[in-house]
């Protein structure tokens, strides 16, 4: 099954033994730490309100279809997925962040493969977040009129 969750609660919330893929951008030498990850340039452009979410969505999926690297290890994580638990962790606590959109292309995938009955919706969330940028979606969060709170486990 595939599970998400974000860097600040990754140690509470993740039970030993399950797998853990980090996508939450750049590590300490400014590199990306997954081909999953996204691109400096892009993250660069989403941190200065250069694009709006939308933007974001379509470049980070056009990166995820033309790195072969990429394609090989969502493949490895829907394969995995398939028999254990298995974590996306992001930077950000809510939405938006990429590990939605990931989790999004694993359970399509898995929906399709008959393997899980049903898949989160995203849409609503995408919808509220498309025209923002990266400063209007904190804004938005801070204010308290958040759409739609990101699904999390029973504690």
């Amino acid at each position: 099954m595939i599970k998400e969750t974000c860097l600040s609660d990754k140690k509470g919330t993740i039970p030993k033994g399950d797998l853990v893929f980090d996508i939450s951008g750049l590590g300490k030498g400014r590199q990306p730490i997954s081909s999953l990850a996204p691109s400096r340039v892009l993250l660069e452009d989403w941190n200065k309100d250069l694009i709006r979410w939308k933007e974001y969505v379509e470049r980070y999926f056009q990166q995820l279809y033309q790195d072969q690297k990429a394609r090989s290890h969502l493949e490895e994580i829907i394969s995995l997925s398939m028999e254990r638990d298995v974590w996306l962790v992001g930077l950000e606590k809510d939405y938006p962040c990429q590990r939605f959109l990931l989790k999004q292309i694993i359970e399509k995938v898995l929906y399709e493969r008959k393997v899980i009955a049903s898949m989160e919706d995203y849409s609503e969330q995408y919808r509220k977040f498309k025209n923002m940028t990266k400063s209007q979606a904190i804004k938005m969060k801070k204010s308290g009129l958040s759409p739609i709170p990101t699904p999390r486990l029973p504690e």
